[in-house]
Order: structure tokens, then sequence, then C-alpha cells
């Protein structure tokens, strides 16, 4: 952790504090019942947010794992057994930062970007791994911004930050990976009224006509589906 990140730290973690709990809790099962994670809210003051904390103990014991103070009201999480044998907890300690809890060997690891000290850090929301669990799928955005789902490469959980494969853009409600380990989802996009193509279709004079005139504009939502090997081989353009 570096003193800049220690400063912004320590003003958070002042907030968790025994007076400032509230009566909120919730306790939450691992899939393979191992581990349970334990949430809690603190209040931070008038007219603002609540934070959240996450402890993760091992079931048979009731050890503590982990302790994640977070700067935020929703704590969100995922659980993952992963191809390598070790099951995982993904949260985040920072709502632009990332937190992977090694449950099988106890060890906590966060990543927070440096362009998170001017608010610019990709707030995760939601994780899900590929079957094989060598890809996972970042539900997300950037603050007071669309949502996107960013595919980054798995197949170390242990090492942060992940690499990018691929972006969608503007994702409208997910439904996650089939069978096939094809990745579902849907988007709204800007068409043409007259003949219903789609916006990107268009040429640049086509597209200048309709940013002069939104009445010329509709939308439509479409089902995009992109199959893992795509995920893994090609460009990461952002796909829009």
């Amino acid at each position: 952790m570096n003193s800049k990140y220690k400063e912004w730290r320590d003003e958070i973690l002042g907030f968790f504090k025994p007076k400032n709990r509230t009566d909120e809790s919730e306790k939450i099962y691992s899939p393979s019942g191992n581990f349970y994670l334990i949430i809690s809210s603190y209040k931070t003051g008038e007219n603002t947010w609540e934070y959240s904390r996450g402890i993760i103990k091992n079931s048979k014991n009731d050890k503590v794992i982990a302790d994640v103070k977070r700067n935020y009201s929703h704590f969100w999480y995922s659980w993952i057994q992963h191809a390598n044998g070790n099951e995982y907890l993904l949260c985040g300690e920072d709502y632009q930062g990332q937190t992977v809890v090694n449950l099988t060997k106890g060890i906590t690891q966060n990543y927070f970007p440096e362009s998170g000290f001017d608010g610019h850090g990709f707030c995760w929301v939601n994780a899900m791994p590929s079957k094989d669990s060598q890809v996972l799928a970042v539900e997300g955005c950037y603050w007071a911004c669309p949502y996107d789902v960013v595919f980054f490469d798995f197949k170390n959980p242990d090492k942060l930050p992940y690499k990018e494969l691929k972006r969608i853009q503007d994702i409208g409600e997910i439904k996650g990976w089939n069978d096939n380990d094809d990745f579902i989802a849907d988007r709204e996009i800007e068409i043409r009224k007259s003949d219903s193509k789609p916006y990107d279709e268009l040429t640049d004079e086509e597209q200048e006509i309709l940013d002069n005139d939104s009445n010329l504009i509709d939308y439509k939502k479409v089902i995009v589906e992109i199959g893992i090997e795509k995920i893994k081989t090609m460009p990461n353009n952002g796909y829009k």
C-alpha cells in the first residue's frame, strides 16, 4: 500500500466505529458451504451514503479470513470456485478498486487504480466467471455513466489488476454465461427511424443528419451474444 492510498484509506477507516454501526446485518454462505460472509452497515453522517463491511469466516472454526471495510453502501461480492482448485471471494474495499480473497489459502489482495483518486475508476458491481473460469465478466460503470460489461483474463485470480480482453458498452439486461460459454445480454442501440438501420452502420454524412435532428432517431433492444473464444482472441476495440 503506497502512502497516497494509505492516507485515502485512513480517512475511510475512521468511520468504522461501533457507535456508527447500524442494526442491518446479512449472513451469506459460499456455494460450497465452507465459508460465510457477514455484511454490516456503518453511518457516515447526514445526507450521505453509508459504508459497508464484509467479514469472511471459515464455517468449520469461525476463524476470520478477511475483514473488508468498503467506502460504499452496497457490498457487492462474487463467490468463485476456480479451476486451479481454490475458492475465492471477489469484492472491493474501495468502490473504484478490487479485492480478491483466496479463501483456500487465506490471502487477501487489493488493487486501486491511480485514476480512482480523481474519481475516474471503473466501479465493479458484479462478477461472473466463465464455465472454465478463465474469463471473468464484470458488470460496472464509471461514476454516473452507463453500465458496461468488461471481460478480464482470469487465469491467475491471485494477480491484480486483471488484463482487460474486451468491453461491451452501454449494456442492458444481463443473462450471463450459457452452457456453451457464450455471454448473453441485451443493449439499446440508436437506429434511423425511417429504415431501422443502426446508427453505427451509417456513413458520417448520414450520422450528421441524425445528429442535427433527434426526431429522426429511434431506439431498439438487440441481443448481444459473444462466444468465449472471440472474447479471448479478438482485439479489444469496444463492442458498440
